[in-house]
């Protein structure tokens, strides 16, 4: 994930899913990325709308928070 990518989202709502053992995104990446982007979030007072779900897990979606994420959102 590049930061000025999901950075250039903000301030709309964003959610993050990755695996713990994800061999094309390494979860440290993503860390390190979602920290980034809630930095940039931050400017506009929206760092609590960056949501990650990482679990346990290789390139694969949980889904398991997205079906709220959404209904948050978009409600």
């Amino acid at each position: 994930m590049e930061t000025v990518r999901s950075g250039g989202s903000a301030p709309r709502p964003l959610l993050v899913e990755a695996g713990t053992h994800d061999p094309i995104f390494p979860v440290a990446a993503v860390r390190s990325s979602l920290t980034k982007t809630r930095r940039v979030y931050g400017v506009f007072s929206a760092r609590r709308r960056v949501e990650a779900d990482i679990f346990s897990g290789r390139h694969q979606i949980s889904g398991a928070r997205a079906y709220d994420f959404l209904r948050e959102a978009l409600v």
